[in-house]
């Protein structure tokens, strides 16, 4: 299905945009459009058919919405400054990424001493260079990793980290509480918490921070033995521990071990069930259940607290929400059987993954009878023509959904809750893939802008 899409958007967005037409898109609401023109030797920018300004030129790779509006690079006089809220930031060499957040936009710059984040129009400490999507925002904290002449340090809220040869997987565990991260030497590899460094290990082989709360928990290797080092308290585990797993309030921790011929589940230290193999170990979200799918002589079960599933040739991998539900798809010789929350939803020839709603207890799936299609929802079931599966998007309730279909005039046609709404603007997709955006992701933005502005309308 994603090489259908990829196939008919290559083959209807090519010159669908007009040749003074630089790049154009649209808010993530969808409610607003935005187009860059050249024309006479200058950009420019036009939001819902108002010129906003023209300048030499308009970095539209990095052209971003924040709560104040478009925000973008634009280039006056040679030098390169941020246009926000109507007006223009200050002069650099050169401007790149932007990041919106509450208290306003956050952006890259170099100058004659380096490059800089700029934070409320003041510039950071200098650097050689910033790592490309480095950047982290949690809460109004702000975190991204920096280069120097001999190695890279990790900037917390303006704070300059110790120097190492390599920082990866800096993140903020909690609301913004925390920033953690793991740093690479010349003599090992340690966890870092909030800018102060921890023992030296051999390894850090995975670590995991909770979204809610400042807890983590890491599997590190020091002098050949393997520790789990949970909220800087540590204890040895067997070898071979692989696939760690945290509760979102970071209380309880899972890990698979090698046992034999096959591998056990281990939670807070003590050994659990035995299987072939396990793969897509989690917590549910907003509790302490567990949730992974088992590998038997058999087939394949979906385990959860509750109990196992029947046995399967083939489970997808399951998933879960924000809110604390679960859903899985298993395959069993030619037939499909959808499971949310562990109650059966569907049980036919053949079903999709689900999406579910990210605030709420909604979802919907795409299946199959022969030669018709649905979408199955926990308040019903739509027959619908010619979808593209992977298009599928519902709200954050999960109560709308929202899909692209081939109609017969050979358009593609963006469907929410049964009704036919829009055109999918193909062209724009285009001008999405050509800023380096994936064009699958930049078609379920746009078909999730779609559904926004259909509810509305509704007052749904």
């Amino acid at each position: 299905m994603k090489e259908a899409l990829a196939a008919l958007l290559l083959l209807w967005g090519c010159g669908a945009s007009g040749p003074l037409v630089a790049w154009h898109g649209r808010s993530p609401d969808g409610l607003h459009r935005v187009a860059v023109v050249e024309g006479d030797g200058v950009q420019r920018l036009i939001v819902d058919g108002r010129e906003l300004g023209e300048w030499e030129a308009i970095g539209f790779d990095h052209v971003i919405w924040a709560q104040s509006g478009i925000a973008a690079p634009v280039k006056e006089d040679g030098a390169w400054h941020v246009f926000e809220s109507g007006t223009l930031g200050p002069p650099y060499e050169a401007v790149g990424e932007l990041s919106a957040t509450p208290a306003g936009v956050v952006y890259a710059a170099r100058d004659g001493a380096g490059w800089h984040v700029v934070v409320d129009g003041e510039p950071g400490p200098p650097f050689r260079s910033l790592r490309a999507g480095s950047l982290v925002v949690r809460r109004g904290r702000i975190a991204y990793v920096a280069r120097g002449a001999r190695g890279e340090h990790a900037v917390v809220d303006g704070r300059v980290g110790p120097r190492h040869r390599r920082v990866e997987r800096l993140s903020f565990a909690g609301k913004g509480e925390r920033a953690v991260y793991v740093a690479y030497d010349e003599d090992g590899a340690r966890i870092v918490v909030d800018l102060t460094p921890g023992d030296i290990a051999e390894a850090v082989h995975e670590l995991a921070v909770s979204p809610r709360v400042p807890r983590w928990a890491a599997i590190v290797e020091r002098n050949g033995r393997l520790y789990l080092d949970h909220d800087g308290s540590r204890a040895e585990i067997p070898r071979g521990a692989r696939e760690l797993a945290l509760s979102t309030d970071g209380a309880h921790v899972a890990w698979v071990v090698p046992s034999g011929e096959g591998v056990n589940v281990w939670r807070d230290g003590e050994p659990g069930a035995r299987h072939v193999d396990i793969r897509h170990l989690t917590f549910v979200p907003g509790g302490d259940e567990l949730l992974y799918v088992a590998e038997a002589v058999d087939g394949h079960r979906l385990v959860h607290d509750s109990g196992s599933s029947a046995r399967f040739d083939r489970i997808e991998p399951p998933v879960v929400s924000a809110s604390g539900h679960w859903a899985y798809v298993g395959h069993r010789n030619a037939g499909s059987v959808l499971v949310v929350d562990g109650e059966v939803r569907f049980r036919g020839e053949w079903s999709s993954s689900p999406v579910l709603g990210t605030t709420g207890d909604g979802w919907a799936a795409v299946t199959r009878h022969g030669a018709r299609r649905h979408v199955v929802t926990a308040r019903g079931t739509t027959e619908i023509q010619r979808p593209f599966v992977d298009t599928l998007v519902v709200d954050a309730e999960g109560a709308h959904w929202a899909i692209v279909v081939a109609a017969p005039s050979r358009q593609l046609r963006v469907v929410v809750d049964g009704r036919d709404v829009a055109a999918l603007e193909v062209d724009e997709i285009a001008a999405q893939v050509t800023i380096g955006r994936d064009g699958l992701s930049a078609t379920r933005d746009i078909v999730r802008s779609e559904l926004v502005r259909a509810t509305r309308a509704s007052g749904r």
